[in-house]
């Protein structure tokens, strides 16, 4: 008899443990999403003008490293002179940009970095609001992310959403969103592809990291899709020690 009482005991603990286990597990797998493709990659900041002209003189070569206010090409503008000449309330120098008395405005590099795009000589039309060159921002890294979110998963996005990234090396990161973009979503799809930047100031200290480099990542969820989440949270609370809870 006593026998018989304890096995049942232990059977019974021991499909409470697989229960909870399982529970547990389906917890963590729906406050987190992981990530098509994770990479590391340098910033890159955009150079163009308001005003529509021709490009008289570069400055720089394409490929060049450039410190900030480092001037990069000028470009004539008639929209320009017009608007210095008559209204005069232009603003004639800024960080990105520099405008002179007879209507041309040099563009300034916004940040330090190497620059790419830039035409090889002058000659070219510069369209307005147009990127005419961009700058890879040196001594910071992002992390850029693709990965598929159903519509459920997308209202439980936080409004400070944390990738946590795992580096080659299996040190752990958790970086903050900076943007998120959705690709277009056809009618009657249930999911849809996003692209996540984020950012951590741990992530320049950590040893051989370079622009491309793959890293895994996974995407913080909020809020409670159900019972098996609730439970999950209940379970966590008990193994977590005080000192470790959030």
């Amino acid at each position: 008899m006593v026998r018989r009482f304890f096995t049942f005991l232990v059977g019974a603990f021991l499909i409470s443990a697989v229960s909870a286990a399982g529970l547990y597990y389906s917890y963590v797998s729906t406050q987190q999403v992981s990530t098509n493709l994770s990479t590391l990659e340098a910033p890159t900041v955009t150079v163009g003008t308001p005003w529509a002209g021709t490009i008289v003189q570069v400055h720089a070569r394409d490929g060049d490293t450039v410190a900030a206010g480092d001037e990069l090409m000028t470009v004539q503008s008639p929209a320009l002179s017009d608007a210095v000449l008559q209204s005069g309330g232009v603003q004639l120098e800024s960080d990105s940009y520099r405008v002179s008395d007879t209507g041309t405005v040099t563009l300034l590099a916004p940040a330090s970095g190497v620059v790419r795009g830039l035409p090889p000589q002058a000659g070219s039309y510069a369209a307005p609001n147009a990127t005419l060159a961009s700058i890879s921002v040196e001594g910071d890294l992002v992390v850029r992310s693709s990965l598929t979110l159903t519509a459920q998963e997308f209202r439980r996005i936080g409004q400070e959403a944390v990738v946590d990234v795992t580096l080659p090396n299996g040190d752990s990161v958790s970086t903050e969103a900076i943007s998120l973009e959705f690709d277009t979503v056809e009618p009657g799809e249930r999911s849809a592809t996003a692209t996540v930047l984020s950012r951590s100031d741990a992530l320049p200290d950590a040893s051989s990291l370079v622009s491309g480099m793959p890293v895994d990542g996974q995407l913080r969820l909020e809020g409670s899709p159900g019972f098996g989440t609730w439970v999950g949270e209940w379970f966590t609370s008990l193994v977590t020690p005080d000192g470790f809870r959030r």
